[in-house]
């Protein structure tokens, strides 16, 4: 009896042993599989990593050659723009008047001496009306273009008498009207004439101290900078019609956008 129940004893533990054996086999096999799949994603991982590395290189090689071409086309560009300041210089140097060509300065507020250092619209503005050669007639026809594209407009005429650069008492309250709600980015061009009786170059004084007045009482009066306000001179003219106070001694003001 004995020996029965000791031999039941050992069959049940084997068959525990062998149990436990295939349940671990069954999670080694488990264990295995993860692995396995753990060892692909990481495959698979170390893969994408080394593709989005020659993807960047690529990419790097890529955009230094475009850097490079872009260099060459700012330096094709610079050189390109260097010329045509050349060409603007030239340009601006024919377009000098010729009685303010060679002219002692004139050193007086807000007063622009040599017209060909104007910038933009101003240098524009002031090309044209240097075109006017005649009288009356042609300076119409001539503003008529200068207007047409609203970048600019000559807002007010100042007049003054013989002799005097003064801007009379009238004729300020007359400027302040033409002034009206100005804003303080407005940007004026300021052009002082003088008739053609006596000589030219107490007529050139003349008309620039007119302009130079006139540009201090337009930023005096609105507000606007100086530096927005440019005046310059023609010295005498004949472009005026008798309608005014007094023919050609006049300071044109001109608004532009």
């Amino acid at each position: 009896t004995k020996k029965v129940s000791a031999s039941a004893n050992m069959k049940g533990d084997a068959d525990a042993a062998g149990k436990e054996l295939a349940e671990l086999k069954k999670k080694l096999a488990a264990e295995s599989k993860a692995h396995g799949e753990i060892k692909l994603k990481l495959t698979a991982a170390e893969k994408a990593a080394a593709d989005a590395k020659k993807a960047l290189e690529d990419q790097k090689k890529t955009c230094e050659g475009e850097k490079s071409k872009l260099t060459a086309e700012i330096n094709k560009l610079r050189a390109e723009i260097e010329k045509l300041k050349a060409e603007i210089a030239g340009l601006k140097k024919a377009a000098m008047p010729s009685a303010a060509a060679n002219l002692p300065k004139i050193d007086l507020p807000m007063l622009v001496n040599d017209p060909t250092t104007l910038d933009g619209k101003f240098f524009s503005l002031f090309q044209g009306l240097n075109q006017v050669k005649g009288g009356p007639g042609e300076r119409e026809k001539v503003y008529a273009e200068l207007t047409k594209d609203g970048n600019s407009k000559d807002i007010h005429l100042v007049p003054f008498q013989v002799g005097s650069a003064a801007v009379a008492g009238k004729e300020e309250q007359d400027l302040k009207a033409a002034l009206n709600n100005t804003e303080k980015s407005a940007r004026f061009l300021v052009v002082g004439y003088a008739s053609t009786d006596g000589d030219a170059a107490s007529n050139r004084k003349l008309s620039s101290q007119r302009a130079s007045n006139v540009a201090q009482k337009i930023s005096a009066i609105s507000g606007v900078p100086q530096n927005q306000i440019k005046a310059i001179y023609f010295g005498q003219t004949t472009r005026f019609n008798a309608n005014y106070l007094t023919p050609n001694r006049v300071v044109e003001v001109w608004r532009l956008k």
